[in-house]
């Protein structure tokens, strides 16, 4: 099948194993129009014993979404997906399934769903065993050696892993995925995800692109607009100011034998002991292994430079072993005292609750940190070059196989929701699924017995707490090329009801451009906040949104 038709075909299964909604089995087929049901009649979320076993589509990976590594078992190392997911694999990490230590190369099988496209493609599902889920990102890990033989993680060693994330979500827990005898995958077993911060190497954080030069008798120092004098031969500049026909970046500059020289890592904070300016280097060795040598912290210093205030650096400087969220709140004090509406920003970071770094050696912080950068590439090339928003979930693998990051829906009014679907043909039943893109759900449909669709565990389930008023969309499609046919229908959550679809001819393309004009998913209004600044901040260049004020000499 064409990728396009794998793409949407998937969305239509989608799901993989989602909380039903039944109607009656004596109740006859839909109508053309949309009916209403009773919700009283059903017993709204109570399983009853199962007699009707439903078929729920299985996980289809197209083998183009397959990766495949050769690594030495031996030694550490770390793998960077194409769609960003990062592995650190610790070294003598696997075994065979007696745990007899691994002898010659390992090979190493990934396949991400980090998108919507991934999810549809794949035909993977969001669904537990306590209901729908709203996800975050799924990764499938296995290994196997030279000749063949399947392989476990040994006893004690644990794969950490980045899933790459446009927003950060509160509530996100690692679900274990258990295959199911019809192929599609349940989620199982949450547990909470790492809250760490992760470590990069200390020489790596720079404010500024490159180091500069400027030569001569120019005196920046003058424009105290936008420039401040820390000292007699250094001075802080807070935006681009034009001097002699040369820009100046912002950034700390000093002078030696009459040469101006940008110091890509120095700041200017306030001591918190003498409560006066001075130059902080970033790269100091007393940060190594601090909450500064992180990858948070290095997302911050954007705002942190356009706040335009020593005293908002100085949280960070002065106190680099509390958590950071700490630090974030005290920087959101600072400039709510001000007036500056970065504050709301800060208090974003601080509500993220990001604690103490999460130490590593200096070769693996440094591994880590390069193929971040590839990973954020790969991930979203916007992200990569606009620097917007980026975040990941981070969590550590203790056995092979499927892991997702999710979050139950939330609460709801059950509500029983079949669907039922007029097909172009008899020949084959249509794979129907129910798609709310705007939380990241996807939910296979399965076919009860009295013909129409539902989308919940099985005939033992009567209804489901479905998110109302969210708008939802209906896909069942059947056939390839000629024989292609599909229906696409929005709803919206909130009463009972029994939604009819009619199916006709369409290409596989046809039906992929209309998916991908559905809504994408919602952000959280402290993720929004945050992304907004970024955007902001893109506008006014490396410009104080705050504003520093003049500055006598």
């Amino acid at each position: 099948m064409k990728k396009a038709a794998i793409l949407v075909s998937a969305a239509l299964i989608c799901g993989t194993l989602v909380g039903y909604l039944c109607m009656k089995d004596d109740q006859p087929a839909a109508p053309a129009q949309t009916q209403q049901s009773d919700p009283g009649q059903f017993s709204a979320t109570t399983r009853q014993p199962e007699e009707y076993k439903p078929a729920f589509g299985a996980v289809n990976v197209p083998e183009e979404m397959k990766q495949h590594y050769t690594i030495n078992p031996k030694a550490s190392q770390v793998i960077t997906g194409s769609s960003g997911t990062m592995l650190l694999i610790p070294d003598n990490a696997f075994t065979d399934k007696d745990g007899n230590a691994v002898s010659g190369k390992v090979k190493l099988e990934l396949i991400e769903a980090i998108t919507r496209e991934d999810m549809i493609a794949m035909n993977m599902g969001t669904m537990s065993d306590q209901g729908m889920l709203e996800t975050g990102g799924t990764i499938y890990v296995g290994a196997k050696s030279e000749s063949g033989e399947e392989l476990v993680l040994a006893e004690g060693k644990t794969i950490e892993t980045e899933i790459p994330a446009m927003q950060v979500r509160s509530g996100m827990q690692l679900w274990e995925g258990q295959q199911e005898e019809d192929g599609s995958i349940s989620w199982k077993n949450p547990s909470p995800i790492d809250n760490g911060l992760r470590e990069i190497p200390v020489e790596n954080i720079d404010i500024a692109l490159e180091p500069e030069q400027k030569e001569g008798d120019a005196q920046p120092e003058l424009y105290f607009d936008v420039a401040q004098k820390v000292k007699a031969d250094t001075i802080m500049i807070q935006r681009i100011v034009m001097v002699d026909g040369h820009d100046w970046q912002p950034g700390v500059w000093q002078v030696t034998n009459g040469t101006w020289a940008r110091d890509t890592s120095a700041v200017v904070a306030i001591n918190a002991e003498t409560n006066q300016q001075e130059v902080v280097s970033l790269n100091d060795a007393k940060f190594e292994h601090t909450n500064i040598a992180t990858a948070e912290f290095r997302s911050r210093l954007p705002f942190i430079r356009q706040a335009c205030d020593a005293r908002v650096m100085g949280c960070y400087t002065n106190f680099p072993t509390r958590p950071l969220w700490k630090s974030d709140l005290a920087a959101a004090d600072s400039l709510e005292k001000t007036g500056c509406p970065l504050a709301d920003l800060f208090k974003q970071f601080a509500a993220m609750k990001q604690e103490k770094v999460d130490t590593k050696d200096r070769k693996t912080a440094a591994a880590l940190d390069a193929a971040r950068e590839k990973a954020i590439l790969n991930y979203s090339t916007r992200v990569a070059e606009q620097r917007a928003a980026y975040a990941s979930y981070s969590f550590g693998m203790k056995s092979l196989g499927w892991a997702n990051i999710d979050r139950l829906c939330g609460s709801g009014l059950p509500i029983v929701f079949n669907a039922h679907v007029d097909a172009v043909t008899d020949d084959a039943a249509p794979r129907v699924s129910l798609l709310i893109p705007g939380r990241g759900i996807y939910l296979p449909g399965y076919k009860r017995p009295n013909g129409n669709y539902s989308f919940t565990h099985g005939e033992n389930e009567q209804a489901m707490a479905y998110p109302q008023g969210e708008h939802a969309f209906i896909l069942a499609e059947m056939g390839e090329g000629d024989t292609h046919s599909y229906a696409l229908k929005e709803v919206v959550f909130g009463s009972s009801v029994l939604e009819s679809l009619v199916m006709h001819p369409g290409t596989e393309e046809q039906m992929a451009k209309e998916m991908g004009n559905l809504p994408p998913e919602k952000k959280e209004p402290g993720v929004k906040i945050i992304d907004d600044w970024y955007t902001q901040s893109l506008k006014n260049g490396t410009g104080c949104l705050c504003g520093w004020g003049k500055v006598a000499k």
